[in-house]
């Protein structure tokens, strides 16, 4: 399940043209910025492959197979609901002083924040290299009780003293590392694959003239 600041979607797969999460994505990126229904609807369906119907405020998107995705929106309530085709949910409910979204659906709970400087989320077992702040967030469980997190950092720092900060962190947590360096222009680029057994906890370090850049992903923790 993934989403940041205004958008977050659930990982369930469904057979439309495109997938239930691409939709949803698509959605909730474009509704925002349409005030005009027809403008709105008209931007809705290029963005999501399907035919776009805006009516007393409920969103139904239709594929060329006839298949649908509802969107009801409680405007008092601040919660939105989409239903796939096959009856499946996903529930998005705002998350008070901090501007984040709770996104609730069949692969689990997933919390996402978006701004400056946010707080690192408690699913994430590691920490900030010195000199960068976290503008993207997201933790979450699976009905299982796995832990997932991503993070999107900016800042500064040199490629190779950030990758060795990670590398240190990830092998305390037990993980085996795996390691991929790439340049490219002026664009450089270290990615840390962690390993230990279902779980995975990667670290792509990226660094360009205009800065540094930190992407944190974690999965079955």
């Amino acid at each position: 399940m993934t989403g940041a600041g205004g958008d977050a979607t659930a990982a369930a797969e469904v057979p439309m043209s495109r997938s239930f999460p691409a939709v949803l994505v698509a959605i909730l990126a474009v509704a925002g910025a349409s005030s005009c229904q027809k403008a709105g609807e008209a931007a809705l369906s290029a963005a999501t492959g399907g035919a776009v119907d805006l009516k007393n405020g409920t969103m139904t998107v239709t594929d060329d197979k006839g298949q649908k995705v509802v969107v009801k929106a409680d405007g008092a309530g601040g919660q939105v609901t989409v239903t796939g085709p096959d009856g499946q949910q996903v529930v998005m409910q705002g998350a008070g002083k901090d501007g984040g979204i709770t996104v609730t659906g069949p692969q689990g709970q997933m919390k996402a924040v978006a701004g400056e400087n946010v707080a690192i989320p408690p699913e994430c077992p590691i920490t900030l290299a010195a000199g960068f702040q976290a503008v993207t967030v997201q933790g979450g469980a699976t009905p299982a009780g796995k832990k997932t997190c991503m993070v999107m950092a900016k800042g500064a720092g040199a490629t190779a003293e950030v990758a060795a900060f990670y590398d240190v962190q990830l092998k305390s947590l037990g993980f085996a590392v795996t390691r991929n360096d790439m340049k490219m222009d002026q664009m450089e680029t270290t990615m840390l694959a962690g390993k230990k057994g279902d779980s995975v906890l990667n670290v792509s370090v990226m660094r360009d003239p205009q800065g540094s850049s930190i992407q944190i992903l974690g999965e079955n923790l």
